[in-house]
Order: C-alpha cells, then sequence, then structure tokens
C-alpha cells in the first residue's frame, strides 16, 4: 500500500493563486513560506501535488532541497538546482518537458546556464530574469527545508539575491512573466523568522501554515487496508486520535498500524489497542529507535 495521498484540489487551489493572483493575492508575489511539523508530508506535497499544479499552469519549477546537499553552501545548492533544469536535449530534463508542454521546440538562453552563479559567470539574478524573458513564463522556485539558510554564512547571498530577482522582475509594468519563491521546512517557529524580522530578506512575505493531513486520510488509509484483507482494524474516530497524538506523521501512523496487525491477537479490541500502541510509540525509548 502506497501511503502517498493526493490533494490535487488543495494544490490547484494554492497554484490559482500564485500564478492568476487576484487583488487579495498579490501579497503572494512577495515570497511565500509554508512552515510545518517535522515528517508531515511537506515535501510529498510539493513534488507530487503543487509542482504539477503549477506546472499545469504553465509555471516553469524548479525544486531546491538543502538537505539532499549538506556539505554545500544553500547559495551553490540552488545554483545547480538552476542549471540542472535548464540543461538542454535530456529525455528526463525539466526544461525539455516544459517546452514541449507549451510547445515551444527549443529555446537557447543568450547565456550559459553552466555557469550560473560562479566567478565571472552570470548572476543569479539575471539568469531568473533571462529566463522569464525568454520562455515568457513564470517561474517558481520551491527551497525545501529553507530553514538551513539561517545555519549558513551565506544565508543573505542566497535569500538576498532571490529578492533581489522577485523585485528585479515582478516590478516591472510589462513583464512577460512573474518570478514566485516559496519556502517550506521546519520548525515553524524558524521558519517564520525567514519573513518576520526585518533584517531578513524576505521580511513581510505571506506565511502560511502547511496543511497538516487530516481524517481524511485516515479514512483512505483504512479503507486500503480493509481493502487488502487485513484485520482487526480499529474505527475512523479511534484512528484518527490517534493520528492526532501522532502529530499528524504518516509514517508514525502506518508504524502503528504494522504493530496492532502483526503483534496483536485476533481477539483483541483494535479501538482500546491501538491508543496503546500509539503512546508506546510516542514515548522517549521508541523515539530513540
Amino acid at each position: 500500500m502506497s501511503n502517498l495521498y493526493p490533494r490535487p484540489q488543495l494544490a490547484a487551489d494554492l497554484a490559482r493563486k500564485l500564478l492568476r493572483t487576484k487583488s487579495l493575492d498579490t501579497q503572494l508575489l512577495r515570497g511565500l513560506f509554508l512552515p510545518g511539523p517535522s515528517r508531515t508530508g511537506k515535501t510529498s506535497f510539493l513534488l507530487y501535488d503543487l509542482m504539477p499544479a503549477l506546472q499545469k499552469l504553465g509555471a516553469l519549477v524548479i525544486y531546491v532541497d538543502l538537505l539532499a546537499q549538506p556539505n554545500i553552501s544553500p547559495y551553490h545548492v540552488a545554483c545547480n538546482a538552476i542549471r540542472k533544469t535548464l540543461k538542454p536535449h535530456s529525455p528526463s530534463g525539466i526544461l525539455d518537458q516544459f517546452l514541449r508542454a507549451i510547445g515551444i521546440r527549443d529555446l537557447k538562453f543568450n547565456f550559459n546556464p553552466e555557469t550560473i552563479g560562479k566567478n565571472g559567470g552570470i548572476a543569479l539574478v539575471e539568469a531568473l530574469m533571462a529566463i522569464i524573458d525568454q520562455s515568457q513564463t513564470d517561474v517558481v522556485l520551491i527551497v525545501d527545508d529553507v530553514q538551513l539558510t539561517m545555519t549558513s554564512d551565506e544565508e543573505p547571498l542566497l535569500l538576498h539575491e532571490l529578492k533581489e530577482a522577485r523585485d528585479a522582475i515582478n516590478l516591472r509594468p510589462e513583464t512577460p512573466g512573474s518570478f514566485v519563491f516559496i519556502g517550506t521546512g521546519s520548525p515553524p517557529a524558524l521558519v517564520n523568522e525567514l519573513r518576520g524580522r526585518n533584517n531578513h530578506a524576505f521580511y513581510g512575505a505571506t506565511s502560511l501554515p502547511y496543511p497538516v493531513l487530516g481524517e481524511d486520510y485516515v479514512e483512505f488509509l483504512l479503507t486500503s487496508l480493509e481493502r487488502e484483507g487485513y484485520s482487526p482494524l480499529p474505527n475512523l474516530e479511534v484512528a484518527t486520535g490517534v493520528f492526532k497524538t501522532l502529530e499528524h506523521r504518516p509514517e508514525a501512523i502506518l508504524k502503528a498500524f504494522q504493530q496492532l496487525l502483526l503483534h496483536s491477537a485476533p481477539y483483541v479490541n483494535p479501538n482500546k489497542a491501538f491508543p496503546l500502541i500509539a503512546d508506546d510509540l510516542r514515548s522517549p525509548a521508541a523515539a530513540m529507535i
């Protein structure tokens, strides 16, 4: 059973607010932060829901995972992600897929993408502006685990250049596309510092709490397990309460189901056993496993 739970409507609504902005949504163009507790499905939502929704509206989406390269500065991780996105003529290349989707057979930039962010090369701001001007579309840059920029001496370099790109592109009277910045990570308080303190580049940007999974996800799990022949299972109310106890973490409730179904006797009442399993999983000893 896959624990991926698609939320296309949530993603589509957010994508429309970002790319088809109405008067009450224009603040989102200053930057959007999606803080949320760790291990609650933020990355899965970005990759499998939000990115496709943004691409469906014609945006070129660049995903930057700061946690994947912890030994490289955030600035260079971002530049590497942009260079990889712009690499042409790759069967799985993001740029080629995007060009095919919008009906452009080829796109040659007036700069060498391999030089982005390098000494003597093109600056990040200039590259982002050129991408928008030549492709005539919106560019969305998503930085996952954005809180890691605060632990780097180069934090001002990345976020200040992205702010410079935001202002240079979005404030133009006749810009052919917008630049949208999205940052997500945890813990929420740390992420919110990036837009709540006036010495940070994205001060005043919008913060929307990541919408954690809820009862609909638990119902999806119960239905999937029942379809696969597992029993006995707790009822929806009990299982939803357990999910809240486990702080809305998909991996945690799946582990709880495994313990219930693999180690409980057939005559055990699942509505009584499941909360006890959740309490054990939340204990300090379980957290160390």
